[in-house]
């Protein structure tokens, strides 16, 4: 479980440089301002934190509960008897 939970981060890293990159050449080559394109490249990278954070949160929050599963693990062998008694 712990590789699937670097790899959530490490896949949410790569996309967050892939948009970074992207945005910047979108604002090079698109816009004639450079005194607001600063912000705008901000915004952009907020807004693509926020679509990252609500796409692999469950993911993330599977995976890091996964770590508590002992806790329910013993008691339920306690509750079904544990097999052949």
């Amino acid at each position: 479980m712990r590789k699937i939970i670097t790899q959530i981060l490490f896949f949410s890293f790569v996309f967050m440089g892939i948009f970074a990159f992207t945005r910047f050449l979108m604002l090079v080559n698109l816009t004639s301002e450079s005194q607001n394109s600063f912000m705008v490249y901000m915004y952009g990278l907020a807004h693509d934190m926020r679509t990252f954070s609500s796409a692999f949160l469950p993911l993330f929050l599977c995976g890091f509960l996964t770590y508590f599963a002992f806790i329910f693990k013993n008691k339920k062998i306690k509750f079904m008897g544990g097999g052949n008694y």
